[in-house]
């Protein structure tokens, strides 16, 4: 493949290599030559490789796992949802951006999940599951959606789809007014299970988002548990200096 000045060498590489995988000839769910092998068949260095690897990852056509190579996971480069947040605006915006299903089944909550998220006595909660799809309709994560048990038949009264925040409707519902949202993020990778729900390959990265929607005595209404495929979602934080600040001097 020569070069054509415009593009630097790993460029090239993941241009051709982006544009096998459009054309069919390495489908998704297989996997791409070694790096090894790249290096061989297009005369350039592991540097190289590993730098075009990565931009095919990131486009979301491919998952690079560590010591097994690198699978494809999608035909075509994704749109990931771009979630920016500042303020609990930016996650009502967000719920009513995109559309949740869940589940009509109520599920209990083990010991270890309620200890993780700091719960309390399982018992007093229950579990709902669900999907949330992009404005596209696209999957973009699922959703577990932790609500203590007394309050569990309200949502399952909710809507299909959901298109309010659940918290939003359980405040309105219950008088309560709403005191602060925690959250916490952090990465993982798909599950055979996940994977398998969102169309997606397993040991994909992902980003498992947690939300807890607290009122009164900093007791919890609700939590929830969010994994995005790494390749559908980006997570965009918007941090304003305070007053006093160094950045601001």
């Amino acid at each position: 493949m020569p070069n054509s000045g415009r593009q630097t060498r790993w460029e090239e590489v993941a241009t051709d290599l982006a544009a096998a995988i459009v054309a069919n000839r390495f489908p998704v769910g297989s996997d791409l030559p070694s790096e090894v092998d790249l290096c061989a068949e297009y005369g350039v260095s592991r540097f190289t490789v590993r730098e075009a690897l990565r931009r095919l990852a990131d486009s979301g056509l491919i998952v690079r796992r560590h010591g097994s190579g690198s699978r494809v996971i999608a035909s075509s480069p994704r749109l990931a949802y771009v979630l920016t947040v500042d303020s609990e605006s930016d996650v009502l915006r967000y719920a009513a951006e995109t559309t949740m299903r869940l589940s009509s089944k109520v599920s209990t909550v083990p010991k270890r999940t309620a200890l993780e998220l700091g719960l309390g006595e399982p018992s007093e909660w229950s579990r709902l599951a669900g999907v949330r799809y992009s404005p596209s309709g696209e999957k973009i994560g699922l959703v577990a959606v932790y609500l203590r048990a007394a309050h569990a038949t309200i949502a399952t009264e909710i809507e299909q789809p959901v298109r309010r925040a659940i918290y939003v409707q359980l405040l309105e519902r219950l008088g309560l007014q709403l005191s602060s949202i925690e959250q916490r993020i952090g990465a993982t990778v798909l599950t055979a299970t996940q994977a398998r729900q969102l169309g997606a390959v397993e040991g994909e990265p992902a980003l498992r988002i947690i939300r807890r929607y607290n009122v009164a005595g900093a007791q919890p209404i609700e939590v929830s548990v969010q994994v995005h495929p790494a390749s559908r979602f980006e997570y965009s934080l918007s941090i304003e200096p305070r007053q006093g600040s160094p950045a601001l001097r």
